[in-house]
């Protein structure tokens, strides 16, 4: 069976450059918007107090990451590295330096995110099974504070791509 890479990778070249670059913004749009919906109801959850809220959301927040984040950031990267192929851009130039660099701390930072989520999650379904109040929990509440200041650093990381995206402050040609 070939690489599923491969086949990827010749579908999307079929793809004229437009549809490929509808592709990418579709995908930056889906990470972005996901990604700040499921935090913006994980956050409210906790603020609720309602425990019972929050692990119902802290669950399907665990499950609009893996269905709906994880494909647009695999698709981003993907139809990102066929949009620098097509263009000719270099990936020693400047420009690929900051986009590189900003989506790498963007993954570095989701990634235990990710982890972090599924960690509030069972302590927050122990915590309740045991009728304790999981905003006590010394454990629940470094994990939060962590997971705030994480999700925040990748927000800003994506905003700073999307900045030099339609900008293009920095040049993209050369090194």
């Amino acid at each position: 069976m070939p690489n599923p890479w491969v086949l990827i990778s010749r579908f999307l070249k079929l793809v004229d450059y437009h549809g490929l670059k509808l592709l990418h913004i579709l995908s930056a749009v889906v990470m972005t918007g996901t990604g700040i919906g499921l935090a913006y109801f994980l956050f409210l959850a906790v603020l609720t107090k309602k425990q019972e809220a929050l692990v119902a959301i802290a669950r399907w927040v665990i499950w609009g990451d893996w269905l709906f984040t994880l494909p647009a950031i695999i698709t981003q990267i993907i139809s990102g590295l066929l949009l620098v192929e097509r263009l000719g851009w270099s990936f020693a130039s400047v420009g690929m330096h900051w986009i590189l660099t900003l989506y790498a701390l963007m993954l570095v930072c989701w990634l235990p995110v990710i982890v972090i989520q599924y960690k509030l999650y069972h302590i927050s379904l122990k915590i309740l099974t045991e009728g304790q109040d999981v905003h006590c929990h010394p454990s629940f509440k470094r994990l939060f504070r962590l997971w705030v200041l994480l999700g925040s650093i990748a927000f800003v990381c994506v905003l700073l791509l999307f900045w030099i995206m339609i900008f293009k402050p920095f040049s993209f040609f050369s090194a």
